[in-house]
C-alpha cells in the first residue's frame, strides 16, 4: 500500500461528517443551515431554526438508535432532518426511512386534528449521486431529486407531510455569479475545502460559511477531533486507490498472459 502522508487545508472538509455539523449544527450560526434549507424547499419560508438535542428522539430500547447530522425545528413546528453522506449506497433510502419513525409523532400535538400536522423534511447531502434499487444508473443530472409516498396505479402523492430531498453535489460542475443559490451552496460545501483563501467576493451567507469552515476560527478540541476523523478518511480512500490499481494491474497481467498463450498456440 502507497504510505501518503496526512494533509491539512486550511478550510475544513464539509463532505465530511464532522466538518459538515461544524458548520451547519452551530447555534452559534444558524444562518448557514437556514440559508441552505431556504434555497432547497421551495414551497415555504423558513423564519428561524432551533436546533433539537439528540436525546429528544431517542428510540425505545430494544429499537436501533438513528443517529444524523442535524435535526432541528421552525416556528410552525415543521422538522428537518439533515444528514451529509460522501459516498450514498443501495440501503440509504431505508437508513432515511429508519431517520424518519420517532420524528413523525412530533407532527402533530395531542388533541389536535390532522388538518394542523406539521410538516417532515428528512433531507440528504451526497457527495455522490444516489443509488436507488431497481434504477439501471444513477441520474446525474439532478441537482435535487425527492420522494414522497405515493400510489402505486395512478403514482398520486398521497401525503406531502413526508418530505425526502437528495441534494446530489457533483451535479455542480461550475459556479458563476449568476447561477442559483442553491448551486452555489452545492458547489461551496463540496469545494470549500479546496480553496487557500477566502475569496474576496461572496454573498453574505458564503462570507459565514469561509468564516466558519477556516481551521482558524474553530476551536482547538474540535479540530483535533475532526482531524483524526480526517486522517482515517484519507488513509481508507489511498488504501481503496491502492486497491483499484492492483485489480487493474492484475487484470492487465491476466490478459496479456492470456493474450501470450494465445499466440503461442496459434
Amino acid at each position: 500500500m502507497t504510505k501518503t502522508s496526512f494533509i491539512k487545508t486550511r478550510f475544513i472538509n464539509l463532505t465530511r461528517d464532522f466538518g459538515f455539523k461544524l458548520c451547519f449544527a452551530n447555534p452559534e450560526h444558524p444562518e448557514l443551515l437556514l440559508g441552505l434549507l431556504n434555497s432547497l424547499i421551495t414551497d415555504r419560508e423558513i423564519v428561524s431554526l432551533t436546533f433539537l438535542n439528540p436525546d429528544v428522539m431517542a428510540p425505545d430500547e430494544d429499537g436501533k438508535r438513528p443517529s444524523y447530522d442535524v435535526q432541528c425545528t421552525d416556528s410552525d413546528g415543521n422538522r428537518f432532518i439533515v444528514e451529509m453522506q460522501k459516498d450514498p449506497y443501495r440501503e440509504f433510502g431505508d437508513r432515511l426511512l429508519l431517520y424518519s419513525g420517532n420524528p413523525l409523532q412530533y407532527l402533530l400535538k395531542r388533541g389536535e386534528p390532522y388538518e394542523r400536522m406539521r410538516t417532515l423534511y428528512v433531507i440528504a447531502v451526497l457527495g455522490g449521486y444516489l443509488k436507488v434499487p431497481d434504477e439501471e444508473k444513477p441520474v446525474r443530472d439532478a441537482l435535487v431529486r425527492s420522494a414522497h409516498i405515493q400510489m402505486n396505479d395512478t403514482k398520486k402523492i398521497l401525503t406531502y407531510k413526508h418530505n425526502l430531498l437528495f441534494l446530489q453535489l457533483p451535479a455542480v460542475k461550475r459556479i458563476t455569479e449568476d447561477s442559483p443559490s442553491l448551486e452555489k451552496w452545492a458547489w461551496y460545501v463540496s469545494n470549500i475545502h479546496k480553496f487557500e483563501e477566502k475569496p474576496e467576493v461572496l454573498d453574505g451567507y458564503f462570507s459565514i460559511l469561509f468564516d466558519c469552515a477556516d481551521r482558524n476560527n474553530i476551536s482547538r478540541a474540535a479540530l483535533s477531533v475532526y482531524d483524526d476523523m480526517e486522517r482515517d478518511e484519507q488513509t481508507i480512500e489511498c488504501e481503496k486507490r491502492d486497491i483499484r490499481i492492483d485489480a487493474r494491474e492484475e487484470a492487465l497481467e491476466e490478459g496479456l498472459a492470456k493474450g501470450e498463450a494465445k499466440g503461442r498456440a496459434e
